[in-house]
């Protein structure tokens, strides 16, 4: 068996693939979806998972409660990010920047390439959406300056939100458009409605909408106001995530009870694969 960090980026999938052709079990590890946990997976990660895509497999499980909420790490801003010092709008939708060239969007972004095209994908988009305006934060991680951008927002039409917390930004949100990014993860956690544009686990029918063109992401935006999550699905979604699929605690703050669990799952995918 070989253990690889994500096994995605170029040197890494070239020993992912070197294993694979000699038929040595690969397990993914990566930083967990929800704070404080970890991804050990035998078939990938990302949209590559192993979670179940089939929105009836989490409604046959038993309902499980109300998820606890959690509190997202604040990522200190850039110093070179500009700040708007705006109120946010009454009405919005909150659309998280990721960063360019993450293999989320190399990968798992077949139509949105980059953050520019989000950007303008959205403003074209916003000419239907009324008095509700767009929200946008640039990712805390990625080095692109997108000033450019801030002043290309029509007054009413929406604001650039750097300078306030993920978290904030979600609960006040109507609902929140991304790629695939694991604000999606957070904004169901908070009952909201996500529209997914790229390949991304949780873009299950029933928990969320997806978009694969400016069609469909037109058709979804305009569906919002009668659109609610499956609540048996939310829940049960959100359920399995955390209690079988993530292993509590991080690989930065590993304890012995952290490495036990991991073990564990390494002897779970190595029996799966004798299988």
């Amino acid at each position: 068996m070989v253990v690889v960090w994500n096994g995605l980026q170029p040197r890494r999938s070239i020993f992912v693939a070197v294993a694979q052709h000699n038929r040595v079990p690969c397990v993914y590890m990566e930083n967990g979806l929800l704070p404080q946990t970890t991804v050990c997976d035998g078939q990938g990660v990302n949209a590559n998972n192993s979670m179940p895509r089939d929105p009836d497999f989490y409604r046959r499980l038993p309902l499980a409660p109300e998820p606890e909420q959690i509190n997202l790490t604040v990522r200190e801003v850039r110093a070179t990010r500009q700040i708007s010092g705006k109120s946010l709008p009454d009405r919005y939708i909150f659309v998280p920047f990721q960063v360019d060239f993450d293999t989320q969007i190399v990968l798992f972004s077949p139509w949105v390439r980059d953050m520019r095209g989000l950007f303008r994908e959205m403003l074209e988009q916003s000419h239907a959406m009324g008095s509700t305006q767009l929200v946008f934060k640039e990712h805390p991680s990625s080095k692109r300056d997108y000033r450019h951008l801030h002043d290309m927002l029509p007054p009413g039409r929406g604001i650039f939100a750097n300078e306030y917390a993920t978290q904030t930004l979600i609960k006040g949100a109507e609902a929140v458009v991304t790629i695939n990014s694991t604000v999606g993860i957070e904004a169901l956690l908070f009952g909201k409605k996500v529209v997914v544009l790229g390949d991304a686990f949780y873009a299950i029918p029933g928990l969320t909408l997806s978009a694969r063109d400016s069609k469909e992401l037109a058709s979804a935006l305009a569906r919002l106001d009668q659109f609610t999550p499956d609540e048996i699905l939310r829940r049960n979604f959100l359920a399995y995530l955390k209690e079988h699929y993530l292993i509590s605690g991080s690989t930065r703050t590993a304890d012995m009870e952290h490495c036990r669990l991991v073990k564990e799952r390494f002897d779970v995918i190595l029996q799966a694969n004798k299988g």
